[in-house]
Protein backbone atom coordinates (compact mmCIF):
# COMPACT_ATOMS: atom_id res chain seq x y z
CA UNK A 1 0.00 0.00 0.00
CA UNK A 2 1.18 3.51 -0.83
CA UNK A 3 0.41 6.79 0.89
CA UNK A 4 0.11 10.00 -1.13
CA UNK A 5 -0.11 13.64 -0.16
CA UNK A 6 -1.86 15.42 -3.02
CA UNK A 7 -2.66 19.08 -3.57
CA UNK A 8 -5.83 19.36 -5.60
CA UNK A 9 -7.00 22.65 -7.13
CA UNK A 10 -10.74 23.08 -7.72
CA UNK A 11 -12.82 25.74 -9.41
CA UNK A 12 -16.60 25.84 -9.16
CA UNK A 13 -16.53 22.36 -7.66
CA UNK A 14 -14.49 20.91 -10.56
CA UNK A 15 -10.93 19.63 -10.21
CA UNK A 16 -8.71 21.68 -12.53
CA UNK A 17 -5.34 20.21 -11.52
CA UNK A 18 -3.63 18.13 -8.89
CA UNK A 19 -0.06 17.46 -7.85
CA UNK A 20 1.51 14.71 -5.77
CA UNK A 21 3.56 16.35 -3.03
CA UNK A 22 4.76 13.17 -1.34
CA UNK A 23 4.37 9.48 -2.06
CA UNK A 24 5.60 6.76 0.29
CA UNK A 25 5.17 3.03 0.56
CA UNK A 26 3.54 1.92 3.80
CA UNK A 27 5.96 -0.33 5.67
CA UNK A 28 6.28 -1.59 9.20
CA UNK A 29 8.51 0.76 11.19
CA UNK A 30 11.53 -1.24 12.31
CA UNK A 31 12.73 1.64 14.52
CA UNK A 32 11.14 4.73 16.02
CA UNK A 33 12.99 6.78 13.39
CA UNK A 34 10.86 5.19 10.69
CA UNK A 35 7.58 5.94 12.44
CA UNK A 36 5.88 8.81 10.65
CA UNK A 37 7.70 11.51 8.70
CA UNK A 38 11.08 12.79 9.84
CA UNK A 39 11.27 16.44 10.85
CA UNK A 40 13.08 17.40 7.64
CA UNK A 41 10.39 15.67 5.58
CA UNK A 42 7.65 17.53 7.45
CA UNK A 43 9.36 20.86 6.74
CA UNK A 44 9.69 19.93 3.06
CA UNK A 45 6.04 18.86 2.82
CA UNK A 46 4.78 22.10 4.32
CA UNK A 47 7.10 24.09 2.02
CA UNK A 48 5.83 22.19 -1.03
CA UNK A 49 2.20 22.78 -0.09
CA UNK A 50 2.93 26.48 0.41
CA UNK A 51 4.62 26.46 -2.99
CA UNK A 52 1.36 25.38 -4.60
CA UNK A 53 -0.93 27.60 -2.51
CA UNK A 54 0.95 30.90 -2.63
CA UNK A 55 0.82 31.46 -6.43
CA UNK A 56 -2.97 31.24 -6.29
CA UNK A 57 -3.06 33.93 -3.59
CA UNK A 58 -0.54 36.06 -5.48
CA UNK A 59 -2.82 36.02 -8.54
CA UNK A 60 -5.49 37.64 -6.38
CA UNK A 61 -3.02 40.38 -5.41
CA UNK A 62 -2.39 41.42 -9.00
CA UNK A 63 -6.05 41.16 -10.00
CA UNK A 64 -6.85 44.49 -8.36
CA UNK A 65 -4.49 46.24 -10.79
CA UNK A 66 -6.36 45.09 -13.90
CA UNK A 67 -8.08 48.48 -13.84
CA UNK A 68 -6.08 51.70 -13.66
CA UNK A 69 -6.61 53.52 -10.33
CA UNK A 70 -5.75 56.79 -12.08
CA UNK A 71 -8.15 56.86 -15.07
CA UNK A 72 -10.21 53.75 -14.19
CA UNK A 73 -9.58 52.30 -17.64
CA UNK A 74 -8.61 48.68 -18.24
CA UNK A 75 -4.86 48.24 -17.87
CA UNK A 76 -2.65 45.83 -19.81
CA UNK A 77 -0.12 43.29 -18.63
CA UNK A 78 3.33 44.76 -18.25
CA UNK A 79 6.02 42.23 -17.44
CA UNK A 80 6.57 39.84 -14.57
CA UNK A 81 8.01 40.70 -11.16
CA UNK A 82 9.64 38.07 -8.95
CA UNK A 83 9.30 38.71 -5.23
CA UNK A 84 10.73 37.00 -2.14
CA UNK A 85 8.48 35.78 0.64
CA UNK A 86 9.56 34.16 3.92
CA UNK A 87 7.04 32.09 5.87
CA UNK A 88 7.77 30.54 9.25
CA UNK A 89 9.29 27.38 7.73
CA UNK A 90 10.00 28.06 4.06
CA UNK A 91 11.21 30.67 1.57
CA UNK A 92 9.56 31.34 -1.78
CA UNK A 93 10.22 33.41 -4.89
CA UNK A 94 6.80 34.37 -6.20
CA UNK A 95 5.91 35.34 -9.76
CA UNK A 96 3.67 38.44 -9.81
CA UNK A 97 2.04 39.99 -12.88
CA UNK A 98 2.71 43.65 -13.53
CA UNK A 99 0.24 46.08 -15.20
CA UNK A 100 0.38 49.40 -17.05
CA UNK A 101 -2.10 51.88 -18.55
CA UNK A 102 -2.03 54.12 -21.61
CA UNK A 103 -2.37 57.13 -19.30
CA UNK A 104 1.13 56.44 -18.00
CA UNK A 105 0.28 54.63 -14.78
CA UNK A 106 2.07 51.35 -14.13
CA UNK A 107 2.43 48.90 -11.27
CA UNK A 108 4.75 45.97 -10.66
CA UNK A 109 3.60 44.55 -7.32
CA UNK A 110 5.92 42.88 -4.81
CA UNK A 111 5.20 41.23 -1.46
CA UNK A 112 7.18 43.91 0.35
CA UNK A 113 5.43 46.62 -1.62
CA UNK A 114 1.99 45.26 -0.76
CA UNK A 115 2.60 44.53 2.94
CA UNK A 116 5.73 46.57 3.73
CA UNK A 117 7.46 43.33 4.69
CA UNK A 118 8.24 40.02 3.03
CA UNK A 119 8.42 38.13 6.36
CA UNK A 120 5.39 36.47 7.95
CA UNK A 121 4.63 37.66 11.54
CA UNK A 122 4.90 34.07 12.82
CA UNK A 123 8.56 34.02 11.80
CA UNK A 124 9.15 37.49 13.26
CA UNK A 125 7.71 36.36 16.63
CA UNK A 126 9.75 33.16 16.59
CA UNK A 127 12.93 35.13 15.94
CA UNK A 128 12.04 37.66 18.63
CA UNK A 129 11.50 35.00 21.29
CA UNK A 130 14.76 33.21 20.49
CA UNK A 131 16.66 36.50 20.25
CA UNK A 132 15.50 37.44 23.75
CA UNK A 133 16.56 34.10 25.20
CA UNK A 134 20.02 33.69 23.66
CA UNK A 135 22.72 35.50 21.63
CA UNK A 136 21.55 36.30 18.12
CA UNK A 137 24.12 34.06 16.43
CA UNK A 138 23.03 31.13 18.62
CA UNK A 139 19.43 31.84 17.66
CA UNK A 140 20.47 31.74 14.02
CA UNK A 141 22.06 28.33 14.56
CA UNK A 142 18.95 27.01 16.36
CA UNK A 143 16.67 28.12 13.52
CA UNK A 144 19.01 26.60 10.95
CA UNK A 145 18.78 23.24 12.75
CA UNK A 146 15.01 23.57 13.08
CA UNK A 147 14.57 24.37 9.37
CA UNK A 148 17.15 21.73 8.39
CA UNK A 149 18.94 24.26 6.18
CA UNK A 150 20.36 27.77 6.24
CA UNK A 151 17.92 30.60 5.44
CA UNK A 152 18.84 34.19 4.67
CA UNK A 153 15.74 35.34 6.56
CA UNK A 154 17.17 33.83 9.76
CA UNK A 155 20.54 35.56 9.84
CA UNK A 156 21.55 37.04 13.21
CA UNK A 157 21.18 40.67 12.05
CA UNK A 158 17.53 40.11 11.12
CA UNK A 159 16.94 38.20 14.36
CA UNK A 160 18.25 41.21 16.27
CA UNK A 161 15.91 43.50 14.33
CA UNK A 162 12.92 41.23 14.98
CA UNK A 163 13.74 40.96 18.68
CA UNK A 164 13.81 44.73 18.96
CA UNK A 165 10.56 45.01 16.98
CA UNK A 166 8.64 42.52 19.14
CA UNK A 167 10.06 44.01 22.34
CA UNK A 168 9.10 47.55 21.35
CA UNK A 169 5.56 46.39 20.52
CA UNK A 170 5.26 44.72 23.94
CA UNK A 171 6.63 47.84 25.62
CA UNK A 172 3.98 49.97 23.88
CA UNK A 173 1.20 47.52 24.77
CA UNK A 174 2.23 47.43 28.44
CA UNK A 175 2.63 51.20 28.64
CA UNK A 176 -0.91 51.72 27.34
CA UNK A 177 -2.45 48.78 29.22
CA UNK A 178 -5.15 49.53 31.80
CA UNK A 179 -5.15 46.86 34.51
CA UNK A 180 -7.77 46.33 37.19
CA UNK A 181 -7.52 43.78 40.00
CA UNK A 182 -9.97 40.94 39.39
CA UNK A 183 -9.37 38.30 42.05
CA UNK A 184 -8.30 40.26 45.11
CA UNK A 185 -5.74 38.70 47.43
CA UNK A 186 -4.98 39.38 51.09
CA UNK A 187 -1.20 39.12 50.85
CA UNK A 188 1.48 39.64 48.21
CA UNK A 189 5.24 39.23 48.20
CA UNK A 190 7.50 41.24 45.93
CA UNK A 191 11.23 41.22 45.16
CA UNK A 192 12.96 44.17 43.54
CA UNK A 193 16.52 44.08 42.28
CA UNK A 194 18.74 45.55 39.62
CA UNK A 195 21.59 44.51 37.36
CA UNK A 196 24.11 46.41 35.30
CA UNK A 197 24.38 46.04 31.52
CA UNK A 198 27.38 47.09 29.44
CA UNK A 199 26.55 50.18 27.41
CA UNK A 200 27.19 50.27 23.66
CA UNK A 201 28.60 53.77 24.11
CA UNK A 202 32.21 53.09 25.08
CA UNK A 203 32.40 56.38 26.98
CA UNK A 204 29.75 55.02 29.36
CA UNK A 205 30.54 52.06 31.61
CA UNK A 206 27.09 50.50 32.10
CA UNK A 207 23.46 51.22 32.83
CA UNK A 208 21.06 49.57 35.26
CA UNK A 209 18.07 47.43 34.44
CA UNK A 210 15.49 47.10 37.23
CA UNK A 211 13.22 44.13 37.84
CA UNK A 212 10.35 43.40 40.20
CA UNK A 213 8.69 40.02 40.81
CA UNK A 214 5.24 39.94 42.44
CA UNK A 215 3.42 36.81 43.61
CA UNK A 216 0.67 35.73 45.96
CA UNK A 217 1.46 34.60 49.50
CA UNK A 218 -0.66 31.49 48.90
CA UNK A 219 1.33 30.70 45.74
CA UNK A 220 4.54 30.85 47.73
CA UNK A 221 3.27 28.41 50.36
CA UNK A 222 2.00 25.94 47.75
CA UNK A 223 5.22 26.14 45.75
CA UNK A 224 7.36 25.74 48.88
CA UNK A 225 5.44 22.60 49.91
CA UNK A 226 5.58 21.03 46.45
CA UNK A 227 9.07 22.29 45.53
CA UNK A 228 7.80 23.84 42.29
CA UNK A 229 8.29 27.23 40.63
CA UNK A 230 6.28 30.11 42.04
CA UNK A 231 3.69 31.57 39.60
CA UNK A 232 4.40 35.28 39.42
CA UNK A 233 4.31 38.41 37.32
CA UNK A 234 7.59 40.12 36.55
CA UNK A 235 8.11 43.75 35.56
CA UNK A 236 11.35 45.06 34.09
CA UNK A 237 12.72 48.24 32.57
CA UNK A 238 16.03 49.66 31.38
CA UNK A 239 14.55 53.04 30.47
CA UNK A 240 16.06 56.05 32.25
CA UNK A 241 12.86 57.97 33.03
CA UNK A 242 13.05 58.45 36.78
CA UNK A 243 11.27 55.18 37.46
CA UNK A 244 8.08 56.07 35.57
CA UNK A 245 8.06 52.95 33.37
CA UNK A 246 9.17 50.38 35.96
CA UNK A 247 6.72 51.82 38.52
CA UNK A 248 3.85 51.51 36.05
CA UNK A 249 4.78 47.95 35.05
CA UNK A 250 5.22 46.93 38.71
CA UNK A 251 1.84 48.35 39.72
CA UNK A 252 0.19 46.47 36.85
CA UNK A 253 2.01 43.26 37.81
CA UNK A 254 0.78 43.63 41.40
CA UNK A 255 -2.79 44.22 40.22
CA UNK A 256 -2.62 41.13 38.01
CA UNK A 257 -1.64 39.18 41.13
CA UNK A 258 -4.71 40.55 42.92
CA UNK A 259 -3.46 43.61 44.76
CA UNK A 260 -6.17 45.90 46.12
CA UNK A 261 -6.37 48.49 48.87
CA UNK A 262 -6.96 45.61 51.30
CA UNK A 263 -3.76 43.78 50.38
CA UNK A 264 -0.76 43.44 52.71
CA UNK A 265 2.48 43.67 50.69
CA UNK A 266 5.80 42.31 51.93
CA UNK A 267 8.71 43.64 49.88
CA UNK A 268 12.32 42.44 49.69
CA UNK A 269 15.20 44.52 48.29
CA UNK A 270 18.98 44.66 48.38
CA UNK A 271 18.91 48.06 50.06
CA UNK A 272 19.39 50.26 46.99
CA UNK A 273 17.38 53.49 47.08
CA UNK A 274 16.04 53.08 43.52
CA UNK A 275 14.74 49.61 44.40
CA UNK A 276 12.92 50.86 47.51
CA UNK A 277 11.53 53.66 45.35
CA UNK A 278 9.76 51.05 43.21
CA UNK A 279 8.32 49.47 46.36
CA UNK A 280 7.17 52.88 47.60
CA UNK A 281 5.33 53.49 44.32
CA UNK A 282 2.70 50.96 45.49
CA UNK A 283 1.75 53.13 48.46
CA UNK A 284 -1.87 54.19 48.21
CA UNK A 285 -2.71 51.15 46.09
CA UNK A 286 -2.49 48.60 48.93
CA UNK A 287 -3.24 48.41 52.66
CA UNK A 288 0.38 48.65 53.80
CA UNK A 289 3.91 47.58 52.88
CA UNK A 290 6.35 45.70 55.09
CA UNK A 291 9.92 46.24 53.88
CA UNK A 292 12.60 43.61 54.52
CA UNK A 293 16.28 43.79 53.60
CA UNK A 294 16.88 40.65 51.56
CA UNK A 295 18.98 38.09 53.44
CA UNK A 296 20.67 36.96 50.23
CA UNK A 297 22.32 40.36 49.87
CA UNK A 298 23.15 40.60 53.58
CA UNK A 299 24.98 37.30 53.33
CA UNK A 300 26.80 38.49 50.20
CA UNK A 301 27.93 41.66 52.00
CA UNK A 302 29.35 39.67 54.90
CA UNK A 303 31.04 37.23 52.47
CA UNK A 304 32.81 40.12 50.74
CA UNK A 305 34.07 41.36 54.12
CA UNK A 306 35.26 37.86 55.06
CA UNK A 307 37.20 37.51 51.82
CA UNK A 308 39.02 40.76 52.61
CA UNK A 309 39.57 39.72 56.25
CA UNK A 310 40.04 35.94 56.32
CA UNK A 311 41.60 36.06 59.81
CA UNK A 312 38.48 37.70 61.24
CA UNK A 313 35.86 35.37 59.76
CA UNK A 314 34.66 34.25 63.18
CA UNK A 315 34.03 37.81 64.38
CA UNK A 316 32.16 38.70 61.19
CA UNK A 317 30.08 35.53 61.49
CA UNK A 318 29.25 36.54 65.06
CA UNK A 319 27.85 39.85 63.79
CA UNK A 320 25.95 38.10 60.99
CA UNK A 321 24.50 35.68 63.57
CA UNK A 322 22.99 38.64 65.43
CA UNK A 323 21.38 39.95 62.25
CA UNK A 324 19.99 36.48 61.51
CA UNK A 325 18.33 36.45 64.94
CA UNK A 326 16.83 39.91 64.58
CA UNK A 327 19.32 41.80 66.77
CA UNK A 328 20.75 44.42 64.41
CA UNK A 329 21.99 46.81 67.11
CA UNK A 330 24.08 44.03 68.64
CA UNK A 331 25.38 43.18 65.15
CA UNK A 332 26.45 46.80 64.66
CA UNK A 333 28.16 46.83 68.08
CA UNK A 334 30.22 43.78 67.12
CA UNK A 335 31.29 45.53 63.92
CA UNK A 336 32.31 48.57 66.00
CA UNK A 337 34.44 46.31 68.19
CA UNK A 338 36.02 44.72 65.13
CA UNK A 339 36.79 48.14 63.63
CA UNK A 340 38.65 49.18 66.81
CA UNK A 341 40.55 45.91 66.82
CA UNK A 342 41.64 46.40 63.21
CA UNK A 343 42.71 49.98 63.91
CA UNK A 344 44.78 48.79 66.89
CA UNK A 345 46.37 46.15 64.69
CA UNK A 346 47.16 48.93 62.19
CA UNK A 347 45.39 47.14 59.37
CA UNK A 348 45.13 48.91 56.02
CA UNK A 349 42.37 51.46 55.50
CA UNK A 350 41.04 49.33 52.65
CA UNK A 351 40.37 46.41 54.99
CA UNK A 352 38.94 48.59 57.73
CA UNK A 353 36.64 50.20 55.18
CA UNK A 354 35.14 46.75 54.45
CA UNK A 355 33.85 46.59 58.03
CA UNK A 356 32.75 50.22 58.06
CA UNK A 357 30.89 49.63 54.79
CA UNK A 358 29.16 46.59 56.32
CA UNK A 359 28.12 48.66 59.32
CA UNK A 360 26.78 51.48 57.11
CA UNK A 361 24.81 48.94 55.08
CA UNK A 362 23.07 47.70 58.22
CA UNK A 363 22.46 51.15 59.67
CA UNK A 364 21.03 52.51 56.41
CA UNK A 365 18.49 49.67 56.44
CA UNK A 366 18.07 49.21 60.20
CA UNK A 367 14.28 49.55 60.00
CA UNK A 368 14.15 46.79 57.40
CA UNK A 369 16.05 44.14 59.38
CA UNK A 370 13.87 41.40 60.86
CA UNK A 371 14.29 38.10 62.67
CA UNK A 372 15.24 36.00 59.67
CA UNK A 373 15.45 32.77 61.65
CA UNK A 374 11.84 33.15 62.80
CA UNK A 375 10.69 33.72 59.21
CA UNK A 376 12.54 30.63 58.04
CA UNK A 377 11.02 28.49 60.80
CA UNK A 378 7.57 29.86 59.97
CA UNK A 379 8.10 28.90 56.30
CA UNK A 380 7.97 32.55 55.25
CA UNK A 381 10.25 34.03 52.58
CA UNK A 382 13.29 35.91 53.81
CA UNK A 383 15.55 35.82 50.76
CA UNK A 384 15.12 36.27 47.02
CA UNK A 385 16.97 33.02 46.26
CA UNK A 386 13.84 31.10 47.32
CA UNK A 387 11.80 32.69 44.54
CA UNK A 388 14.64 32.42 42.01
CA UNK A 389 17.19 35.19 41.58
CA UNK A 390 15.37 37.29 39.03
CA UNK A 391 18.48 39.25 38.05
CA UNK A 392 20.33 36.02 37.30
CA UNK A 393 17.52 34.59 35.18
CA UNK A 394 16.63 37.77 33.30
CA UNK A 395 19.79 39.89 33.10
CA UNK A 396 22.94 37.86 33.68
CA UNK A 397 21.92 34.91 31.50
CA UNK A 398 21.27 37.18 28.49
CA UNK A 399 23.26 40.38 28.91
CA UNK A 400 26.44 39.14 30.61
CA UNK A 401 27.60 36.27 28.43
CA UNK A 402 31.26 35.74 27.52
CA UNK A 403 30.62 37.35 24.16
CA UNK A 404 31.47 41.05 24.06
CA UNK A 405 27.85 42.04 23.53
CA UNK A 406 27.01 45.68 24.16
CA UNK A 407 23.58 47.21 24.46
CA UNK A 408 21.61 50.42 24.23
CA UNK A 409 19.04 51.06 26.92
CA UNK A 410 16.23 50.75 24.38
CA UNK A 411 17.37 47.40 23.02
CA UNK A 412 17.96 45.95 26.49
CA UNK A 413 14.54 47.20 27.57
CA UNK A 414 12.90 45.53 24.57
CA UNK A 415 14.61 42.20 25.24
CA UNK A 416 13.43 42.38 28.86
CA UNK A 417 9.83 42.88 27.77
CA UNK A 418 9.88 39.62 25.82
CA UNK A 419 11.59 37.69 28.62
CA UNK A 420 9.27 38.95 31.36
CA UNK A 421 6.16 38.45 29.22
CA UNK A 422 7.06 34.80 28.68
CA UNK A 423 8.08 34.30 32.33
CA UNK A 424 4.78 35.80 33.49
CA UNK A 425 2.85 33.43 31.18
CA UNK A 426 1.36 36.39 29.29
CA UNK A 427 2.55 35.67 25.76
CA UNK A 428 -0.82 34.20 24.76
CA UNK A 429 -2.53 37.23 26.30
CA UNK A 430 -0.58 39.66 24.10
CA UNK A 431 0.01 37.59 20.94
CA UNK A 432 -3.11 38.69 19.07
CA UNK A 433 -2.24 42.32 19.81
CA UNK A 434 1.34 41.71 18.63
CA UNK A 435 -0.03 40.33 15.35
CA UNK A 436 -2.19 43.44 14.90
CA UNK A 437 0.77 45.71 15.54
CA UNK A 438 2.92 43.81 13.05
CA UNK A 439 0.15 44.01 10.46
CA UNK A 440 -0.31 47.69 11.22
CA UNK A 441 3.40 48.29 10.66
CA UNK A 442 3.06 46.56 7.30
CA UNK A 443 -0.08 48.40 6.21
Amino acid sequence: MNFEIIVRKKEKGEVVSEKVIKEVEIKRAETILELGFRHKEQVEIIGAIQGEYLPLQVDKISEKYQFCPKCEGRSRKNGIQYADYHSSLSDHKLRIQGYACRCGWQKRPTIHGEYRTSVHPDLTKMQGILGAKMPYKEAEEILEKFNCHKRSANNHVKIAECTNTIGSILSKIKSEEVVESKCETDGLYMYVDGGHVKDKDREKRSFEALLAAVFKADSYKKAANSNTAIPKHIAASAINDGGKTINKYTLDAAKKEGMSKNTEVTAFCDGAANCWSIVNSLKGHCKNITKILDWYHIRQAYDRAKRALPDYTEKLDSSKYKVWHGKPQEAVSKLDELTKELESAKMSDRKIDKVISMKSYLLNNIDKLVNYMERKEANLPYTSSIAETIVESHINTRFKRKQKMQWTRENAHNVLQIKTTIHSNEWNLYEANIDKQLIFKAA
